[in-house]
């Protein structure tokens, strides 16, 4: 497996294509590396987005739909038809869930850009030649395996618009509402005082 991914490298390399080098995002909100120490066998799904087209085609049609006096005015498109214009290329999406296989990574694609790729953390290292690590919000408590700088490879760096699952980090869960309760006397309390009679 190894051996089939370095000679996909130096195909592209021959081929004049260059790998993207993805930077490891500075970590704040309260969150820092916790351990450098992640087992191999930790299970990991990343997300590869195909390039998507038709972007371009898209905004034009959004515009003409929704300016009156245009002869398309109103005539939205449905899901399927935005669909069509912005499916990526065969080519791209050939190219990805190639190199996926080619790797012996176990993949599904999920709409018409989405390949989720259900991995290993030692498969993954070697697939983004990088190294994880348990990123933690010591504010939170929420912990998450996390990669460091990372490689797109040549043969795919084209064709991705970006990966999911080894950087971002989620926003901080939202505080719980305060609760207040408060005592109501059963009896209720007399609106006048009591007269007294007089004998």
């Amino acid at each position: 497996m190894r051996l089939c991914s370095l000679a996909a490298a130096a195909a592209a390399c021959a081929a004049g294509a260059s790998a993207a080098v993805v930077e490891q995002l500075s970590y704040e909100n309260g969150w820092a590396a916790a351990a450098s120490h992640v087992p191999r066998d930790t299970a990991l799904t990343v997300t590869i987005v195909v390039k998507e087209r038709g972007g371009e085609e898209v905004n034009k049609v959004a515009i003409a739909v929704s300016t009156p006096g245009n002869a398309k005015y109103g005539q939205f498109l449905t899901q399927h038809q935005i669909d069509d214009l912005t499916r990526p290329l065969e080519s791209d999406m050939s190219a990805v869930t190639s190199w996926l296989d080619t790797n012996g990574a176990s993949h599904a694609v999920r709409g018409i850009s989405r390949v989720d790729v259900r991995t290993t953390v030692g498969q993954a290292a070697v697939l983004f030649s990088t190294s994880f690590h348990v990123a933690k919000n010591h504010a939170t408590e929420q912990k998450l395996v996390r990669a460091g700088t990372y490689t797109i490879p040549a043969g795919i760096e084209d064709s991705v618009a970006t990966v999911c699952g080894l950087h971002r980090l989620p926003l901080p869960p939202p505080p719980r509402e305060c609760t207040i309760s408060i005592a109501v006397n059963a009896t209720p309390l007399p609106s006048h005082p009591p007269r007294l009679s007089m004998t």
